[in-house]
């Protein structure tokens, strides 16, 4: 389930992790997709909820794009909480004032940071974040489709508990887990999002 909140505050927490306090846009794309990567895997559940597409450069959650490419996209109460926090000027997100913390819990947190310390051995390497992101299964699905033609393919999120080739793992792989919690935590996933299209269609019929 989408958290508008939480996906703010971690834009925030990465941009103030850097001297400058700010962050590229297409940077912040690839850290949050990391993180929901790593949590995904380890604890079975997505940080920020969002839905993810990949395009040439890798891939991308949607909603967290909107925040500073789509405005119009945002609802009143969306758009004074993201802007209290963030100043968008460019390709570049300012950060305007620390995170609070309580938004995250130490899962979330260890995630955060794990991603944080891959990136930056990512960018000592010289790989850029982007190339990077093309190594995972979820994205290697869709390359043939975008190689053809297709400007956007929506990601299949059950893909991020597959495991790499045994040479891949060692190069790329961040968050390494046991097949046996892999497997649990994709349960977990699934049944999550059973609960939560079941409590999505009680609140439609309350509208009907």
């Amino acid at each position: 389930m989408l958290n508008f909140e939480k996906i703010v505050m971690m834009i925030n927490w990465f941009a103030r992790q850097n001297h400058d306090k700010s962050i590229d846009k297409l940077d912040i794309l690839k850290l949050i997709y990391l993180s929901d990567r790593y949590h995904l895997r380890r604890f079975g559940r997505l940080i920020s909820g969002d839905c993810y597409f990949a395009i040439d450069m890798g891939p991308v959650p949607s909603y967290t794009k909107n925040i500073f490419d789509s405005r119009k996209k945002l609802l009143k109460h969306e758009a004074e909480f993201a802007y209290e926090y963030l100043n968008i000027q460019g390709n570049t997100i300012h950060s305007k004032k620390s995170s609070d913390k309580n938004y995250f819990c130490e899962s979330e947190l260890e995630a955060l940071n794990a991603t944080r310390l891959k990136s930056l051995l990512v960018k000592q390497n010289q790989e850029s974040r982007p190339d990077f992101t093309h190594h995972f299964p979820e994205w290697k699905e869709c390359e043939a489709s975008l190689m053809s033609g297709v400007k956007r393919k929506k990601m299949n999120i059950l893909k991020f508990f597959e495991e790499l080739s045994d040479g891949d793992r060692a190069l790329f792989e961040y968050c390494p887990a046991q097949s046996r919690l892999l497997a649990s935590n994709k349960q977990k996933f699934i049944e999550r999002q059973k609960l939560e299209k079941m409590i999505g269609e009680i609140h439609a019929t309350q509208y009907f």
